[in-house]
C-alpha cells in the first residue's frame, strides 16, 4: 500500500471534499490543491491528491512542473524520479494514456476492413493486449455452401458448373455444387450421328447416317460400269460413303479416237469419255497435210 508521510489529522481531511495530501482521488476537482496525480505500483498504485510546492516535498517525492503550465509554470509535488503524467487520449497501446491508472480502457470497439482481391469484409476492431485487432472475415471466392463469401450482400451467386450439357448444374447450400444426370439432346461430336441425346450424364450418338467411317468399312474391290478399283472411305463431306480409289483403280478402256480420252469417275465409278483439249495433236492419216491438231473431239488439219 502507499506509504504515507506523517500528516495531521489525515484521517479527517480524507473524509470530506476537497480532499487533502495524499488522500485517495480520482479527479482534480476532488483535490484541494487541484492535482489528482497517478502514483506507480511500487507506492501502492492508484492516484492521490498531491500539493503544489516551490522546492521541497515529502521524502520520496520530488518537485516537478506540470506539463503545459508554463508561462505561470506550476510545480507539484510526484514521485521521485517519475516525472508527472500527461493525459492524452486513450489508445490501444498497452499503455496508461490518460493516466487514470488503467492501461487501454475505454476504448470502444470500432468498425475495421479486411480487403482483397474477391471484396471487402467489415468487422469490428477490439484491443486485445494492446494491439488492435480486426475481427472483419478475409473475402474469399464465392462458393456454393450458403454463406456470403466475398461480402458483397449476396449468397452463393457463385455459378456452379462441371462443363457437361448432359449434367443440370445445382446448388445446394447445405451440399454444395450438384450434377445430376439430364435427358437433354446433345451434340456427340460424331458428324454421323443424327438425334444424339444424353444418358446416364454423357451424351449418346444417336442414329448412323454414314455408310462408313473409316477405309476398313469398304472392303474388296467395288465396281460400277467398267471403272473397278480399291474401295475408300471418303469423308471430305457427310454423309460419307464409299467411293473408288482413282489410283488403285484398273485402267478403263481404250478411248474410241487419238482426240478423246477415258477418265474414271470417282463419284459414280463409272469410265468417262470425253474430249483431250483443243489443239492437241493429232494425225488425220492424210500424208499430204501437216501440222493436224484436235478440235472438238476431231483431228483436223
Amino acid at each position: 500500500m502507499l506509504e504515507l508521510p506523517e500528516v495531521q489529522d489525515d484521517f479527517l481531511q480524507c473524509q470530506e471534499k476537497p480532499f487533502g495530501l495524499f488522500c485517495p482521488c480520482q479527479t482534480d476537482a476532488e483535490c484541494s490543491s487541484g492535482y489528482c496525480i497517478q502514483v506507480p505500483a511500487s507506492m501502492g498504485g492508484g492516484k492521490v491528491c498531491t500539493m503544489v510546492c516551490v522546492e521541497d516535498c515529502p521524502e520520496g517525492w520530488q518537485c516537478g512542473l506540470v506539463p503545459g503550465s508554463c508561462p505561470d509554470c506550476t510545480f507539484i509535488c510526484i514521485p521521485s524520479g517519475d516525472p508527472p503524467c500527461e493525459a492524452v487520449q486513450e489508445t490501444c497501446n498497452g499503455k496508461d494514456d490518460d493516466c487514470n491508472g488503467v492501461a487501454d480502457d475505454g476504448i470502444g470497439p470500432v468498425e475495421c476492413i479486411s480487403s482483397n482481391e474477391h471484396g471487402t469484409c467489415k468487422g469490428t476492431e477490439l484491443c486485445a493486449g494492446g494491439t488492435p485487432v480486426c475481427d472483419a472475415p478475409e473475402p474469399a471466392e464465392d462458393l456454393c455452401n450458403g454463406k456470403d463469401d466475398d461480402c458483397d450482400g449476396w449468397v452463393d451467386e457463385a455459378t456452379c458448373s462441371d462443363d457437361n450439357p448432359c449434367t443440370d448444374d445445382v446448388c445446394n447450400p447445405a451440399a454444395g455444387c450438384q450434377f445430376p444426370a439430364n435427358e437433354l439432346a446433345c451434340e456427340d461430336g460424331d458428324p454421323c450421328t443424327s438425334g444424339d441425346k444424353c444418358s446416364k450424364g454423357q451424351c449418346a450418338g444417336g442414329l448412323s447416317v454414314c455408310p462408313c467411317m473409316k477405309d476398313e468399312d469398304c472392303p474388296g474391290l467395288g465396281f460400277i460400269g467398267g471403272c473397278v478399283g480399291k474401295l475408300f472411305c471418303d469423308t471430305s463431306a457427310v454423309p460419307f460413303g464409299c467411293k473408288v480409289d482413282p489410283a488403285g483403280a484398273n485402267p478403263c478402256p481404250a478411248p474410241s479416237s487419238q482426240c478423246a480420252k477415258v477418265t474414271c469417275n470417282v463419284a459414280t465409278g463409272q469410265c468417262d469419255e470425253g474430249n483431250v483439249p483443243d489443239l492437241t495433236p493429232c494425225d488425220d492419216q492424210d500424208a499430204c497435210t501437216a501440222f493436224d491438231r484436235c478440235m472438238d473431239g476431231a483431228c483436223e488439219k
